[in-house]
Parts: C-alpha cells; sequence; structure tokens
C-alpha cells in the first residue's frame, strides 16, 4: 500500500461498508453496515461519519508504516486527539487536512501519498 486510496480505507472498515461492482459501476459506501445501526435519512451522520474517518486514521497508520520501510517521510492528513470536556467527559477531535492545488480548478486536493 503507498496510496490512501478507497480499496485500503475498505479494509479498516467493516466488511461490505464499501462495495464496488468493476469498472463503470458507482463506488457504494453503506452507512448502515459503516455505522452498525439501522438508519434512516434522518438518522445522525456522526456516528458514521466518526468510523469513517477513524477508518482513514488507521490507513494512515499503516500507510506510515510502509513509507517508514521505503525511507518515505510520514503523512498527516487524519489527526486525531482524545481530550476532555469541562464535565470531564472525553471528546474526540478527528479532523482532515489537505493541501489545496491553487494552479488547479478542478480536482485541486492535494493528495500527499501521490508520488507522481
Amino acid at each position: 500500500m503507498t496510496m490512501m486510496n478507497i480499496a485500503g480505507l475498505s479494509q479498516n472498515l467493516p466488511d461490505e461498508a464499501i462495495t464496488w461492482a468493476g469498472f463503470g459501476e458507482p463506488v457504494r459506501l453503506n452507512f448502515t453496515l459503516l455505522s452498525g445501526e439501522s438508519l434512516t435519512p434522518e438518522s445522525s451522520a456522526l456516528e458514521a461519519m466518526t468510523k469513517l474517518l477513524n477508518g482513514l486514521y488507521q490507513q494512515q497508520i499503516e500507510l506510515n508504516q510502509v513509507r517508514a520501510q521505503t525511507g518515505l517521510a510520514p503523512i498527516a492528513v487524519v489527526t486525531r486527539t482524545v481530550d476532555t470536556n469541562a464535565d470531564g467527559n472525553p471528546i474526540v477531535t478527528l479532523a482532515l487536512s489537505l493541501e489545496i492545488d491553487l494552479n488547479a480548478s478542478l480536482n485541486n486536493l492535494i493528495d500527499p501519498t501521490d508520488e507522481g
């Protein structure tokens, strides 16, 4: 694994949360399988989004292990911190940070794993 791609992400999510039937077919993200809950369109998206970002975070850890073995610098696209709020309850912060290519108008997010 050298890139943070959908195939790698799917390995860090519940089985079949991401599916793809082949070329010309859409890649599908199943929020019900991702969250492990019975969801409707009115359901909160927070748990599913948290699990998706945690999957990206785990993929980043695995990718950085590979990068370290090949002498490449680690990447820090997804950050995760756990703190406590004023009431002493744990609070998790997940952040996704990508550089923007100012020379491109479309697809202008820079993938730090794209070595080409």
